[in-house]
């Protein structure tokens, strides 16, 4: 079975987080868009998530990207949060939030939840994944962030010696498999974050979680 033949019973969810000079991002954003709608276009279901700095953009500022979204996906569901706890408490936010929105709200097999900065070709959906209907799929993905000034040898070292590592910002996940998954109950979630608040470790959450996805795996 291709991947292809799962995407009439899926939804697809683009998650972000709006920082920085909206304009800049807006316009960063729309060419994005522009890369991936011949894949987003496939998809019958679509809901957008955000959340934002609250600190430089306003709450009135989400409808600017509600906006773009639509002018390319004209019947997305959007949604947005004013709270954003950084960048693996808050993407964990963002999935955990959309993924009980679709397994509540909508009639569909699988979620297929993309982070609006990765990028997918078409020929992804192409790929034989035999006759198994599984029920997870995750992409590891390795930013330029991520590999630094590292040779190839020593981030492979890092990669495998290192649970941090890598993030999963391309993932599908059956509805009814479980839950929530494996993610992490928000009440240990919001206990972890409380610890990484009163830490002197600054902007780095990886090590007050048990694993540096998004998603806070058990």
């Amino acid at each position: 079975m291709k991947y292809s033949e799962i995407v009439d019973r899926s939804t697809l969810v683009l998650a972000g987080c709006v920082r920085g000079d909206i304009q800049t991002y807006i316009h960063e954003l729309e060419n994005r868009i522009d890369l991936n709608l011949p894949f987003f276009d496939r998809f019958k279901n679509v809901v957008v998530i955000y959340n934002k700095d609250n600190s430089v953009i306003k709450d009135n500022e989400f409808d600017n990207i509600k906006n773009l979204y639509r002018k390319y996906i004209p019947n997305c569901i959007f949604l947005s949060q004013n709270v954003n706890r950084g960048w693996i408490f808050g993407g964990a936010d963002l999935l955990k939030s959309s993924f009980s929105f679709v397994r509540d709200n909508m009639n569909v097999d699988y979620v297929w939840f993309l982070t609006e900065d990765f990028m997918v070709e078409q020929k992804f959906l192409d790929v034989d994944f035999g006759e198994e209907e599984y029920d997870y799929f995750g992409l590891p993905f390795f930013g330029v962030g991520g590999i630094g000034d590292k040779s190839e040898s020593d981030f492979i070292k890092e990669y495998t010696e290192d649970t941090l590592l890598p993030q999963y910002n391309f993932q599908i996940i059956r509805t009814d498999a479980i839950s929530f998954f494996l993610m992490m109950e928000s009440k240990e979630q919001d206990k972890k974050y409380k610890n990484w608040v009163e830490s002197n470790d600054g902007n780095d959450q990886r090590n007050h979680t048990i694993g540096a996805e998004r998603q806070l795996y058990n």
